[in-house]
């Protein structure tokens, strides 16, 4: 069985490079927790995407009743292994700053 759990902040690219990131690490499920929580966790071989730290995603494991290794890799990894960027991030102006 083979879970990879891709984790980082929202907005850091997991949904938008998920297909690639499943078919890097050869599986066929993926799981975004962000768009669906409250569901069990995955039996089989998986792409998980979360923003949860890695010990709350072994306490979702466990809730689940769903054993077996876990495989962790920040986002800024797993974009790098398939050669994507990190998504840009808009820049916030300070207040009086002007154009």
């Amino acid at each position: 069985m083979t879970i990879v759990v891709i984790h980082g902040p929202p907005g850091s690219g997991k949904t938008t490079n998920a297909a690639t990131l499943a078919r890097f690490h050869g599986v066929s499920t993926i799981v975004d927790d962000g768009a669906c929580m409250g569901q069990r966790f995955p039996a089989g071989d998986a792409l998980v995407l979360t923003t949860r730290s890695p010990d709350e995603v072994r306490e979702w494991q466990a809730q689940s009743r769903r054993f077996g290794p876990l495989t962790f890799v920040p986002i800024a990894t797993a974009l790098k292994s398939i050669g994507a960027q990190p998504p840009r991030q808009k820049r916030v102006k300070s207040k009086g700053e002007s154009r």
